[in-house]
């Protein structure tokens, strides 16, 4: 549902892992589910889990949420 990049936040000076919804989702419903993801992800506490630092609107503008950056290998798709 989503496409994650390597992104700079400018008033932190830090890299961020920003993910925003694919271009190609249009349905109201996916959009809603990918606030859903970002919110819940954003409560939880856990050396597995990635830490949500923010909510935002994206460069296509739809959702967006920036989280650490996890070094490691790509998964496969």
């Amino acid at each position: 549902m989503g496409t994650v990049f390597l992104a700079r936040e400018k008033s932190l000076n830090r890299s961020v892992a920003f993910k925003q919804l694919r271009d190609d989702i249009t349905r109201e419903a996916l959009a809603q589910r990918f606030l859903r993801e970002a919110r819940i992800t954003a409560r939880l506490v856990h050396p597995g889990v990635v830490p949500v630092y923010a909510l935002v609107k994206g460069i296509n503008g739809k959702p967006a949420y920036t989280m650490k950056v996890v070094e490691g290998t790509r998964s496969p798709t």
